[in-house]
């Protein structure tokens, strides 16, 4: 169910990319607050969580000084403690304020791989107990649980994980917003197809606290 939901086959697995990503911040002096990505695959998690530690070290009182540029060069204590109470809100979040499940990586293999399905020595070692993309993404998806992010979907064969290992905007909106709506827009939109039958578009049903900027607003196009 785990591996269907992620990419929909259980044949599919991790790439190499969303392996090796841990959360890994920059210590270049004007850039201490960044996270680093190595590869491409899993930006959309990194977004997620780069916006979440920037919250908390701009807006939450976090960082020792009230000067703007200081909060920016962080301590290595206060950009750490910012990473944990990002994690934190982030499953909090998804498991509607009520729970919070964390997925641990044991290092041992925790059920045996039969029939359809194609081992990748990732999710086997799993068990349910914080770092890096995979990590984040699994405990996301178990604190919302997998059948609530199933009836997030408008089409049930929707995916977390798209094409070349990119994340959707299911699984960014489940990191920001708590559910894997599909789209970005308010609430539900309903469409008519003109012969009685009607398309249910899911939206986001209440204000983030961190919302979405694209190129359409950097070129005016949309208001």
């Amino acid at each position: 169910q785990l591996k269907n939901l992620l990419f929909g086959s259980s044949f599919s697995c991790f790439a190499e990319e969303w392996k090796m990503q841990s959360f890994t911040f920059n210590d270049l002096p004007e850039l201490r607050y960044g996270i680093v990505q190595k590869k491409g695959g899993p930006c959309g998690v990194l977004a997620a969580i780069q916006a979440c530690v920037l919250q908390k070290l701009i807006f939450e009182d976090v960082a020792s000084s009230d000067c703007e540029a200081t909060e920016l060069q962080p301590s290595n204590a206060e950009r750490s403690q910012c990473l944990a109470l990002a994690i934190a809100d982030i499953l909090w979040r998804a498991g509607d304020r009520r729970r919070a499940v964390v997925a641990l990586s044991t290092g041992r293999q925790q059920f045996i791989p039969a029939g359809k399905y194609k081992a990748d020595g990732t999710i086997e070692t799993f068990e349910i107990g914080p770092f890096g993309c995979i990590l984040l993404t699994l405990s996301g998806i178990l604190s919302r649980s997998i059948d609530l992010v199933k009836s997030d979907f408008d089409v049930p064969s929707s995916t977390l994980i798209g094409a070349h290992g990119y994340c959707t905007q299911e699984l960014v909106n489940l990191l920001l917003t708590g559910k894997a709506v599909s789209n970005v827009f308010n609430d539900v939109v309903e469409l008519d197809s003109g012969n009685g039958n009607i398309t249910i578009l899911k939206g986001v049903s209440g204000r983030s606290d961190i919302g979405l900027l694209s190129l359409f607003e950097h070129y005016s196009i949309c208001k």
